[in-house]
């Protein structure tokens, strides 16, 4: 008798795909700060691939791709100019790789790659990082740390390319087979004068999954706490309630899995929309973030989020 394969790894979901699946994410970013709102907009796609049961691959725009938070907007095409709170339509692009360390239960994904955070200034970097979650039955603990180590215009002037730390947490709970809640925070700042730089987030998401579709939204306070004062009036805060950000958005899956771990829609076997989510799996909300690299809206805040800015 012939045995059979061994069964493919499972995913690490959203984090490692399934060899075979591509999945395709568009975020719409809404900043949202007292006396900003819908400044800037911005609509930002993140494409992925499982290339094998280890290693998935992604050319990413969006904020939360890229950093971990999704506390700003701006990343992919910004439209509102500008006057709008944009510095350019197009300002960014990173493309990644993660490969699967450890699954279960207790998952670690580690990876990184080469991120250009701001085309027009030319500031490229090397982003290095790991992904870590602890699922106890509907409930997750998760953290998404990266370090961003600038490779090119280090020494400019006034707002040089410099290194950032970001560490983003959340909690997660499934509440049903579709619905997922998550609370997070997490900390940023240049590596370089972190004690007087870093940002605390504050932020709440939900997302929902039905077959190969995902979608979600979130509400952030992108830098709830940190250790710089704001600005004097009548300048716009860099910190506290008033500095808000509002993102939505979608996620669809097509061959080896969906966004939530189970096979994914193709030409030949659609998932039936009654089949219920894997009760481990917890899509997007279960890696939150709250707060986002180099936000168009503060243009007050420390070089590193001052770079994207535009000239006031």
């Amino acid at each position: 008798m012939i045995a059979p394969p061994p069964a493919a790894p499972a995913p690490i979901a959203p984090w490692i795909l399934r060899e075979g699946t591509l999945r395709f994410d568009a975020t719409l970013e809404l900043g949202m700060s007292s006396g900003r709102a819908a400044k800037p907009i911005a609509i930002a796609p993140d494409l992925w691939v499982g290339v094998s049961p280890r290693l998935t691959l992604g050319l990413v725009h969006s904020r939360y791709a890229t950093t971990g938070f999704r506390g700003s907007a701006g990343g992919g095409l910004c439209v509102t100019a500008t006057t709008g709170g944009c510095a350019k339509l197009y300002n960014n692009i990173g493309w990644e790789a993660w490969g699967a360390v450890l699954r279960g239960p207790l998952a670690f994904v580690a990876g990184g790659g080469l991120e250009a955070v701001n085309i027009d200034r030319r500031f490229y970097d090397v982003k290095i990082g790991f992904k870590a979650r602890y699922l106890a039955g509907r409930v997750s603990v998760t953290t998404t740390p990266s370090v961003f180590i600038a490779m090119t215009k280090r020494n400019e002037a006034m707002t040089p390319n410099t290194d950032v730390l970001y560490v983003p947490v959340g909690l997660g709970v499934k509440l049903a087979d579709h619905v997922t809640v998550a609370l997070g925070s997490g900390i940023k700042g240049p590596v370089s004068g972190f004690a007087k730089t870093w940002q605390i987030p504050a932020g709440i998401s939900a997302t929902y999954a039905t077959g190969p579709v995902v979608v979600g939204a979130s509400w952030v306070f992108g830098a709830l706490v940190a250790s710089a004062a704001n600005p004097p009036a009548p300048a716009a805060a860099t910190s506290g309630p008033d500095v808000r950000v509002v993102q939505a958005w979608i996620s669809y899956a097509l061959g080896g899995a969906s966004p939530s771990g189970h096979a994914a829609a193709s030409p030949s076997r659609p998932r039936p929309a009654s089949e219920p989510a894997a009760p481990l799996d917890l899509p997007h909300a279960a890696t939150p973030s709250w707060i986002e690299r180099d936000a168009p809206a503060e243009p007050s805040a420390p070089a590193r989020s001052r770079r994207h800015a535009p000239r006031k």
